[in-house]
This record gives C-alpha cells, sequence and structure tokens, in this order.
C-alpha cells in the first residue's frame, strides 16, 4: 500500500498478474477503464537481444 491509500504496483507485477508476454507496454486511462497495449514477446527481462549481445561483447564481468 503506497501513500493515502493507493496501492503500487511495478511493471514486473502487472506482467505477471495479466501474464504479458514482455514488459514493454503501455496504460492509457480513459473515464471507467484501462487500455494496455504490449509492443513484443520477450522473455520478460527487460532486455533485448541486440542488448544483450553488445554486453557479452563487451567483456564486463558481473
Amino acid at each position: 500500500m503506497g501513500d493515502k491509500g493507493w496501492i503500487v504496483l511495478t511493471v514486473e507485477k502487472i506482467r505477471n498478474v495479466l501474464k504479458l508476454k514482455s514488459m514493454r507496454f503501455t496504460i492509457r486511462q480513459s473515464i471507467s477503464s484501462f487500455m494496455f497495449s504490449g509492443f513484443g514477446f520477450g522473455q520478460g527481462l527487460g532486455m533485448s537481444q541486440a542488448w544483450g549481445q553488445l554486453l557479452a561483447n563487451s567483456r564486463v564481468l558481473f
């Protein structure tokens, strides 16, 4: 529960509850509803294959 009785949801929580395949989505609100629009079929990690390749080639150790 957030300030003033608001419920705070993370992107990951929304994705899991709605069973979205990607974390890349937008939410639009109208007077009486919310519209979710998805943009991909990722692995749910928030990382593109191109970015993963760049990191792999950079030889950075984690």
